[in-house]
């Protein structure tokens, strides 16, 4: 049973790192590449909405 509370704990403690790298790289971004992934992104979703 321990075995699986340490399991677990790993696995969170990898999340949570992963998180805080996606965070810190979009922090470095700057906001006019933030525009362009929005931009492209709303047109990703207006084109699944459209094939819907």
């Amino acid at each position: 049973m321990s075995r699986f509370i340490l399991r677990l704990f790993d696995f969170l403690v990898l999340l949570i790192f992963m998180v805080v790298v996606a965070v810190f790289t979009w922090g470095k971004l700057t906001k006019k590449e933030k525009i362009v992934i929005e931009e492209k992104h709303s047109l990703l979703s207006e084109i699944i909405g459209e094939k819907k």
